[in-house]
């Protein structure tokens, strides 16, 4: 006899009410009783239809929570709180009432428990499910209605997605490391009649018991359990009748609640109306599924009614009243969506690693049933994963991805189907393109290994690709486990080299490696016989060994080749007849290079392994498993170890990118002799790998020599490999050094002293041997042309006729020439007269001119040495020594005029005509003719004759004797235009191209007016000038405008108007200094009031700007200058200024905290570098900026590692001159003159002085940087 389950009321209520939406985030507390702690819920309305309860989807935790079973001893908070996961198809809307609410909770839950017992003791109906179907297993499935469910844990809460990560060791070195983040907390929904409360995190979630229930609609048993316990799964709450499942929820609510999708629920329609007999009956509401696939739910069955229908009941209920209800709960459900969320680097184009990678958060898709969740704990960083960013590696990626294709973490979830991992597992990533650089996914359980608790991090992480790529090379080749196999291999000190020095060890195969030479050659041996390497050898010893010989190894029958080139045929060589090479990598770039007679006459076989595209292969699934067993046992035997690693938080993951050749150089190249406009082409390539003995430099400047024109012709007697980078010299700065170079540190300005080392590049490695230290105070065009034709030059007067000691005279052609502008000078500087002919042009005045002012004592053109009486009349001695360039009839012409006994050199033959030499100069005259080509001085001169030669002229530069040729700076991008100007007789008359590869090549054409900015008075204007009117107060605000003069033509957008209020010294120095200070201050750190900046060179014109505008604002200031004989009288002017504090730079050096009152500094401002840059680094607050600028623009950003906390940026002002528009310029001028204006800023200390006077402006200004606060003003008005 059925026991009715219903209890009429007039005052229907239902104690509580939990209602969930799809991926609707809401939360919701009854109303806090006065009486006690529990929480009570009021309904929204009294109405006699029951309110419904659904099967939802829940984040929720709970603090060690009871479990409600027959024995309740604490009463629940929360009456109604399902969940079931996200792939369940359809679930049931039940209506929920009890007897009134006036009885303690105790009283209540004593009479649900009863009325429980009651109708399963009364149910005759109920049919057993399969036994299969009844499990332990919380997500084990039940027949209700003939539709699929699992109450299982579908979404983990990330309180317990931080727990499980937390028990690992996440200190464990890797490259990158994954942190677990704290979720915010669920913005509420308020419902009326519901108290609104933001849910607690990082709780323990509930567990939850299920007991024996059955369903209203079909009378079937549910399930069969007394209690699943210690199930970490979202908690059912038990409902006040027996019909539902009893699963008792969480006390409290502490987490978001979020359903995957809604299901097409069978609502029980009641209407109490009628008072007769009550009827239930199904109706469908249309919910739409918001799961990305739909499934087909099979129609629910129409219970009979007497299987659920009360003692009495009333009609049925109209159904556009139920479904006016159900429209009004979801329009209640709308609120904020939350989701599962994922960090991670994605990449939607091919590129510059450090370009293309964003870091993002991003929604995790659903779990389906052969899928696992996994938080990630570690991913290296591999070279292949560059290249596959750049677009390189032969793998075809949809955009956007995740890249990363190997990495380790603990199962957070796992979908229905997934029998193999269980909550906790500790996997790894054993299939490529998974995409391994994010802190949370969604992996097939296809591509994922479970390996051991024990196994370390750093092992499970790196274990994918080199480990197994050496097991397979060991494995399916030549077997050599259990066979007398000896394995010869290269690049043994790499991570799979080592690899397999390990593995063979571990199966007792000996081994012979190669390793490149290296000044710390013995220690690296060393390290690879304690691996348990047989032999290690370097190339050229491996050339020569005896072992074969002495019958110490047998001959190698597999050979493992992963640098190229050279090296792979060194391999072949010692091979044994039919053995085997094998490829797998190219780390020389160079090809292989086999030679014939080993494929014919040793049977040898070569071939090719890509570890990518054997884990593609189905049939290796068996293998793989034995693979990966294997290599976890040595691991866990420590007979294989982990590769040198460092660990680098995900945050951090530039640089851990920067670490791994993501260098790009764009350089020009060839790759066939001809016409240089035709064959020249710029590329954009990737910088090598940093060897132990290279320098990585980033140039500044390279010339265009004739040399350089004729080479890549095919003209100049110089054996290239192409594909060539064409460049003799130039100059750079030092972005990093190998582990064995001496004498070079990051930051020196170095010069390319060797022939043909590609320096028409923006980056490369170059041999320490080709590089040496010049002075920072040398000139960017003197130092970059210094090697060629100043060398040149030099020897020329030292190797032939000791011009200088005897005071001889030299006579040269092609004296416009670069090469003859240094001879000029040189000989200057030795007090040698010089006779110097020049071909005859247009202008040839201004030519003389400007050789006369170099240093020339006579300058004749081809025509006049014809007639010239200069030796007749004795104004000179006839020559010693004569330098010919040109050959043709100007050298001829030279060597008559030659003294009995000299000596004519031929470096050169511009005129492409051969030197004609009569025979009665040997004969009579004594001649002797010599040639000279710096190329071969190079390579046969001592290190000694270099040294001296090159201090000789560092000096002669320093000292302002030597100065650079004329020349033209052409941007690196404009290269067409150098080559073009060079080729043509323009390129032979004096005028040398240099390539500037400097980002902001701001430097103008010469000749030019000087002078960056000024003030003064608008004179007459254009027909459609609109903004200005005669007599307009004006300043430059452009650069390069040449402003020393009196008069100058200016466009309207190169200038800006001001008031005549403003002073002139205000307003003459008001477009650099200011508006450079004005920036550091604005666009790279919000600085608050109070707050602190610290500044070097601060008595300088900026700095004493940033000074005024920080007093203006409240900063603090920091200020360093450099200590002199006025430093005290420097000191009390910046105090006046408004600096807060003033020191020398030994007196920071010597601070180790800072005073209260002065907090430390969030902003620096860096100009000098050197010991400057390190006090403000030290002093600097954790995650502060700094910024250089001005001399320290140019300064390579090598210190990051002293500071990883802080942010490094580089400013100048013309860069952002160029991007901005006329309102931002507008803002900033009007934001600087109203303080100038309202006496708040002032000029920095000046002095007036005529523009006739400007030799004394330029003495007391040369070296005045740090050392003094005066600056000179051209007064145009005086």
């Amino acid at each position: 006899m059925q026991k009715s389950i219903w209890k009429q009321n007039d005052d229907w209520k239902a104690r509580y009410t939990k209602l969930y939406s799809a991926h609707r985030v809401f939360s919701l507390v009854p109303q806090q009783s006065e009486k006690d702690d529990q929480c009570r819920i009021s309904f929204m309305s009294n109405d006699a239809t029951p309110y419904a309860s659904l099967l939802m989807r829940m984040r929720a935790t709970r603090r060690d929570t009871t479990i409600y079973g027959d024995d309740v001893k604490t009463p629940p908070d929360i009456t109604t709180l399902m969940s079931a996961q996200s792939d369940l198809h359809e679930s049931c809307v039940n209506y929920v009432r009890t007897d009134d609410l006036g009885g303690t909770e105790t009283q209540l839950l004593d009479m649900v428990r009863r009325k429980s017992r009651e109708v399963e003791e009364a149910q005759d109906k109920t049919l057993d499910l399969p036994q299969d179907d009844v499990s332990d297993d919380p997500s084990s499935e039940a027949c209700v209605h003939g539709l699929s469910m699992r109450m299982t844990e579908r979404s983990v809460s990330r309180s317990r997605m931080s727990r499980i990560s937390t028990k690992r060791d996440m200190d464990i070195p890797s490259i990158l490391a994954f942190e677990t983040p704290i979720v915010p907390a669920p913005a509420p929904l308020v419902i009326p009649g519901f108290q609104k409360v933001t849910p607690t995190q990082n709780e323990d979630l509930p567990r939850w018991s299920i007991r024996r229930s059955i369903c209203p609609v079909c009378s079937q048993k549910w399930r069969d359990k007394s209690s699943i316990n210690n199930v970490k799964s979202s908690g059912l709450k038990r409902n006040s009748s027996a019909e539902f499942p009893s699963v008792i929820a969480p006390a409290r609510l502490r987490a978001s609640i979020t359903m995957a999708y809604v299901p097409r629920p069978v609502v029980a329609a009641v209407d109490e109306s009628a008072g007769g007999s009550r009827a239930m009956r199904n109706t469908s509401a249309a919910w739409q599924l918001t799961r990305a696939r739909r499934f087909r739910v099979p129609r629910p069955q129409t219970p009979s009614p007497e299987a659920i229908a009360p003692p009495s009941s009333t009609a049925p209920m109209a159904r556009k009243d139920l479904d006016s209800r159900v429209n009004n709960l979801k329009h209640t459900l709308k609120g904020s969506v939350r989701y599962l969320t994922s960090k991670q680097l994605v990449f939607s184009e091919f590129g510059k690693p450090s370009k293309v990678l964003k870091l993002q958060e991003c929604k995790l898709p659903d779990l389906g049933p052969k899928d696992v969740l996994v938080r990630m704990l570690a991913a290296p960083v591999n070279p292949a994963d560059i290249n596959t960013i750049q677009g390189k590696y032969p793998v075809k990626l949809k955009l956007p991805c995740v890249p990363g294709n190997e990495g380790v973490g603990i199962v957070e979830k796992i979908g229905s189907e997934v029998k193999k991992f269980s909550l906790g597992n500790k996997v790894i990533l054993t299939m490529p393109a998974q995409g391994t650089w994010r802190n949370l996914a969604v992996f097939s359980s296809f591509a994922l290994t479970l390996v051991p608790d024990a196994l370390g991090v750093p092992e499970a992480a790196t274990l994918a690709v080199n480990p197994c790529t050496s097991f397979r090379l060991l494995n399916d080749f030549i077997p050599v486990r259990g066979e007398k196999v000896v394995v010869i291999q290269n690049g043994a000190n790499s991570s799979c080299g080592q690899n397999i020095i390990q593995l063979c060890r571990a199966w007792g195969v000996p081994t012979i490696n190669i390793v490149r030479n290296r000044p710390e050659i013995n220690d690296l041996k060393k390290y690879l016989l304690s691996l348990g390497a047989t032999h290690v050898l370097t190339e050229e010893e491996i050339t020569t060994t005896p072992i074969f010989k002495n019958k110490e190894i047998e001959r190698p029958s597999l050979g493992l080749n992963c640098v190229g080139g050279k090296s792979s045929s060194l391999i072949a060589k010692h091979l044994k007849h039919s053995g085997c090479m094998v490829t797998y990598g190219g780390m020389s770039r160079n090809p292989v290079t086999i030679p014939t007679a080993a494929f014919i006459f040793k049977n040898l076989r070569s071939q090719g392994f890509w570890m990518t595209a054997w884990n593609k292969k189905a049939s290796n699934s068996i293998a793989r498993d034995e693979m990966f067993s294997e290599i976890i046992r040595l691991m866990l035997q420590n007979k294989l170890k982990a590769p040198t690693h460092q660990m680098i938080k995900f945050d951090n993951y530039l640089e851990a990118i920067r670490s791994i050749r993501n260098l790009m150089s764009k350089q020009l190249m060839y790759s066939e002799f001809g016409d240089p406009l035709q064959v020249v082409k710029i590329t954009e390539s990737e910088v090598p790998d940093l060897g132990s003995q290279d320098v990585l430099v980033r140039m500044l400047a390279a010339p265009i020599n004739p040399a350089d024109i004729n080479t890549i012709q095919g003209k100049y007697p110089v054996k290239l490999e192409l594909p060539c980078i064409p460049g003799n010299e130039g100059v750079g700065i030092i972005e990093k050094v190998g582990d064995y170079v001496s004498g070079f540190k990051p930051g020196n300005k170095v010069i390319v002293t060797k022939p043909v080392q590609g320096t028409w590049r923006n980056i490369g490695t170059f041999s320490p041997s080709a590089l040496k230290v010049v002075p920072d105070d040398i000139g960017l065009v003197e130092a970059a042309t210094l090697t060629v034709n100043p060398c040149t030059a030099y020897r020329l007067l030292t190797d032939f006729q000791p011009v200088q000691k005897n005071n001889l005279v030299v006579i040269q052609n092609g004296a416009n020439s670069a090469c003859g502008q240094c001879v000029i000078q040189i000989c200057k500087a030795w007090d040698v007269r010089n006779i110097n002919i020049v071909r005859d042009r247009p202008h040839i005045d201004e030519l003389k001119n400007h050789l006369y002012s170099l240093g020339a004592t006579h300058v004749l053109t081809e025509e006049e040495l014809r007639s010239t009486k200069i030796f007749k009349d004795k104004l000179i001695d006839k020559p010693m020594l004569a330098l010919n360039c040109v050959g043709g009839k100007s050298s001829l012409e030279m060597l008559r005029h030659l003294n009995h006994s000299g000596s004519m050199v031929t470096y050169g033959g511009m005129s492409r005509e051969p030197v004609t030499i009569p025979t009665s100069a040997f004969i009579f005259k004594n001649l002797a003719f010599f040639g000279f080509w710096m190329t071969a001085w190079n390579e046969m001169a001592s290190s000694t004759a270099k040294e001296e030669m090159m201090s000789h002229l560092i000096q002669l530069i320093s000292e302002k004797k030597l100065r650079a040729p004329v020349h033209k700076l052409v941007k690196f991008d404009n290269y067409q235009e150098a080559i073009s100007e060079t080729l043509t007789t323009k390129g032979f008359q004096g005028c040398k191209y240099v390539l500037d590869f400097r980002k902001n090549c701001c430097l103008p054409a010469l000749p030019t007016i000087p002078g960056d900015e000024g003030v003064g008075e608008v004179v007459e204007v254009g027909k459609l000038v609109c903004r200005l009117k005669l007599g307009d107060r004006v300043v430059l605000s452009s650069r390069l405008l040449g402003s020393w003069r009196y008069y100058g033509v200016y466009n309207e957008k190169q200038i800006h108007f001001i008031s005549k209020n403003l002073p002139l010294p205000e307003a003459a120095m008001l477009s650099i200094a200011p508006c450079m200070a004005y920036r550091l201050l604005n666009d790279f750190r919000k600085v608050q009031h109070g707050e602190t900046i610290i500044q070097n060179a601060a008595n300088s014109a900026c700095g004493q700007s940033v000074i005024q505008l920080c007093r203006a604002r409240g900063i603090n200031t920091f200020n360093i200058v450099a200590s002199h004989c006025g430093y005290e009288a420097v000191k009390a002017y910046l105090l006046d200024l408004g600096a807060t504090a003033v020191f020398t730079l030994e007196e920071a050096e010597e601070l180790t905290a800072f005073d209260t009152s002065l907090a430390r500094p969030v902003l620096a401002l860096n100009c000098l570098g050197g010991r400057y840059e390190d006090v403000m680094l030290k002093l600097l607050e954790r995650n502060g900026v700094i910024v250089y600028y001005g001399c320290g623009y140019d300064l390579p950003l090598t210190k990051q590692f002293l500071r990883c906390d802080a942010q490094f940026h580089k400013f100048h002002l013309h860069e952002w001159e160029c991007r901005a528009s006329c309102l931002e310029r507008d803002v900033m001028y009007k934001a600087i003159t109203q303080e100038m204006v309202q006496g708040k800023f002032r000029a920095p200390v000046y002095q007036a002085v005529e523009l006739k006077d400007y030799v004394y402006a330029f003495k007391n200004t040369q070296h005045c940087e740090a050392f003094t606060t005066m600056n000179y003003v051209f007064d145009f008005t005086i």
